[in-house]
């Protein structure tokens, strides 16, 4: 099996939606599993405002997820420059969220960075490595006019079965509309990976979707579950997403 990076609902979240049907697209995606799935909704409405795009200085972009006022959280590779083997300089980060069509609701520079103790990007991608890639990115000024979205604590064993019983949601900036947040609502977690504190999902997460969030509606209401990291691409049959439970996420 082949691990690649992938930069990167259920339907009580269709809601402010610009297309009815699925992305259509010409060529067929890494990370698209099966049908593309994927929808554009508009990023500056609820519940959507919280998760933003990270732009890098010209040097690409990926997906974060505002929760709390001053914290957002994503993928580590996403913000990692591999010839320096560490974290992209804070200066060279921003964060925008509500972002759509080029406009945003708030936009905010990143002060200090903190990620998994152990990770590293390295080349020939291994899944201790996986289990490491988030990453808190803590801003320069709180937002304070949009409502984050918290984590859930729900650990490894309870996702795989809280999401086989259930669909989950997961909302990112693919690298074909890096311009409007896609949601794709039709999401299940597969399962656990034995041994290791990641998710199998079958999200529709591209390039642009690292650092994306997995959503479930919960008894306490919207949260992060888990946030996409890398698909996992086998020899034969479809690709699988995997993703770092919020709960292995050191606050």
């Amino acid at each position: 099996m082949r691990l690649q990076w992938t930069h990167a609902i259920k339907a009580i979240f269709i809601t402010q939606l610009l297309s009815p049907g699925p992305i259509a697209a010409e060529n067929r995606l890494a990370g698209i599993k099966g049908a593309d799935n994927r929808i554009w909704v508009n990023g500056s409405m609820p519940p959507w405002r919280a998760i933003g795009r990270i732009n890098k200085a010209g040097e690409g972009f990926c997906t974060g997820v505002l929760i709390s006022p001053n914290q957002v959280l994503t993928a580590a590779h996403c913000i990692w420059n591999k010839n320096t083997g560490q974290p992209i300089p804070g200066q060279y980060l921003n964060f925008a969220a509500g972002y759509h069509k080029e406009t945003y609701l708030a936009n905010r520079r990143i002060k200090a960075i903190r990620h998994g103790a152990s990770f590293k990007l390295r080349p020939d991608i291994s899944l201790p490595d996986v289990e490491q890639d988030w990453a808190i990115l803590e801003l320069d000024a709180p937002i304070t006019t949009l409502p984050p979205i918290p984590l859930a604590p729900f650990s490894t064993q309870e996702l795989a079965k809280r999401g086989r019983a259930s669909f989950v949601t997961q909302a990112g900036f693919s690298q074909d509309r890096p311009y409007m947040l896609t949601v794709d609502h039709r999401c299940q977690i597969k399962g656990m990976l034995e041994g290791r504190n990641l998710i199998a999902h079958d999200c529709d997460a591209v390039n642009g979707d690292s650092g994306s969030p997995l959503l479930m509606e919960t008894e306490q209401g919207l949260r992060v579950i888990a946030i996409h990291s890398s698909t996992l691409q086998p020899e034969t049959g479809e690709p699988v997403g995997l993703a770092v439970p919020a709960a292995s996420v050191e606050r």
